[in-house]
């Protein structure tokens, strides 16, 4: 999308994922929608030419997981942010019981994935000071 791009109408069935491919972040909501075989509009972004509607939505950032006007499924059209939330949500909504309901396990899990969402900006500090500290 160019930075002069119009804001997609929402979409009246699916969810729509705004997402860029490389981000890990959106590859985890991916992985959850996949798991509840859930169809949805993956929508790029490109997150060099970021459109205003796009900063205005979300401070440019991805995911966004935008649910759809007339699906029973989902009841409104809304906006969420941030992948543990979009996450949560669709955990919620579509009862995938992504959690262990054994307290101790959950939070295991919970931990696990707090781990696993500071891994990536870490990878990041790496690559961009080329592993020189």
């Amino acid at each position: 999308m160019d930075r002069s791009g119009e804001r997609p109408p929402p979409n009246k069935l699916h969810l729509r994922l705004y997402g860029h491919t490389l981000c890990p972040f959106v590859e985890r909501v991916r992985l959850v929608l996949a798991h509840a075989n859930q169809p949805y509009q993956d929508v790029q972004i490109n997150l060099e030419l970021r459109t205003k509607w796009h900063y205005h939505l979300n401070n440019g950032m991805v995911p966004i997981l935008e649910t759809p006007k007339d699906n029973p499924q989902f009841g409104q059209h809304y906006m969420i942010y941030e992948s543990r939330i979009i996450m949560e949500f669709l955990d919620h909504k579509l009862s995938l019981n992504l959690y262990s309901s054994d307290s101790f396990k959950k939070a295991e899990q919970l931990k696990l994935m707090d781990l696993l969402e500071k891994l990536p900006i870490y990878l990041l500090k790496i690559v961009l000071t080329h592993g020189n500290h």
